[in-house]
């Protein structure tokens, strides 16, 4: 109901009243409407936590109630990530000897990780064939017209 009044509304309303009431009764007005507002808002506290009381709702117990769901869940979620990360460090802690092996076998059996083969110049495809007269194309030069 409240919700929709802006400050234009309430300047209005106080302009409003100060027209009808005059300057000297405005203030005991407001102290008269604070009072009962404060007492409206009193009663409905008492009337609500008196209707809590009679149903048997205790905030307090349903937050207790949360917090102990909140610490099921997290629990039951925790335990597989941990074993999936225990996993996944073991497998990280191992790839550096693992691939210090293969690199061993590389350069036990000739050609290093590298690609190369025992001598300076870079390995071929299979089915490429070396000219030695021929330049070398450049980058992009097969894809253009002229």
């Amino acid at each position: 109901m409240f919700g929709s009044i802006g400050g234009p509304e309430i300047i209005l309303i106080f302009v409003v009243a100060l027209i009808v009431f005059g300057p000297r009764r405005l203030p005991e007005i407001g102290r008269k409407v604070g009072r009962v507002v404060g007492d409206l808002r009193k009663a409905t506290g008492e009337l609500r936590a008196s209707v809590e009381r009679e149903i048997g709702f205790d905030p307090a117990e349903g937050l207790q109630e949360a917090g102990r769901a909140r610490r099921e869940i997290i629990s039951t979620l925790s335990e597989p990530i941990r074993d999936v990360t225990k996993g996944t460090m073991a497998v990280v802690r191992g790839a550096p000897k693992e691939l210090a092996g293969k690199i061993r076998e590389e350069s036990e059996a000739g050609s290093d990780p590298e690609g190369r083969v025992s001598g300076d110049e870079p390995a071929r495809p299979a089915g490429a064939v070396s000219r030695p007269d021929s330049p070398a194309p450049s980058p992009g030069a097969g894809s253009q017209k002229e």
